[in-house]
Parts: C-alpha cells; sequence; structure tokens
C-alpha cells in the first residue's frame, strides 16, 4: 500500500499542498489544482492509498478545512483510499 504523509504546517497555502499531491499521488499533467480536480482525482486512484492528514491543534485557515472535506469524502466513496485526519503529530 502506498502511504502519504501530509502535514498541514509544511505548506504556506493551498496552492503548495495542490502542487505536493500532483507530484506525490501522480496526477495528470492537466490537474487544475481546485479542490473539484482534486476531487476527481482522488476519486480515480485505483491502487490501495493510505493518507494521513496531519494539522496544528489550531488550524488557522479554511483552506485546510476544504481539503478535508475533500480528503473525508473520497475517503468514504473509493474502496483504494484511506484516509486518516489527525491534528497534533504523526509518527510512523
Amino acid at each position: 500500500m502506498r502511504e502519504l504523509v501530509v502535514r498541514e504546517s509544511d505548506f504556506a497555502g493551498a496552492n503548495e499542498l495542490h502542487a505536493f499531491l500532483q507530484q506525490e499521488l501522480g496526477f495528470p499533467s492537466h490537474y487544475g489544482r481546485n479542490l473539484s480536480a482534486l476531487n476527481d482525482c482522488l476519486g480515480d486512484i485505483c491502487t490501495p492509498t493510505r493518507i494521513v492528514v496531519v494539522g496544528p491543534p489550531n488550524r488557522a485557515g479554511d483552506w485546510q478545512e476544504g481539503f478535508r472535506r475533500v480528503f473525508a469524502r473520497q475517503a468514504l466513496e473509493n474502496p483504494y483510499l484511506d484516509v486518516t485526519l489527525s491534528e497534533g503529530h504523526f509518527s510512523r
């Protein structure tokens, strides 16, 4: 199973996180870097993939919530996708 840890504190904003996800998850070059495109691309994942999203306890910014909603929705809809939404620290 492929695993990706997304530490929200590593990203200054949505554009940086979109670029990271595009690279790490192999999204196509025409990926639109918006939440609708993210939803579509996560829905297209067809190999077992685990995404762990780690955010600070006191997140500030609506952009993180938007990503979390999309991750949570696709975790329910795509059987190949396992998503863990966490606050605090994640270590392997």
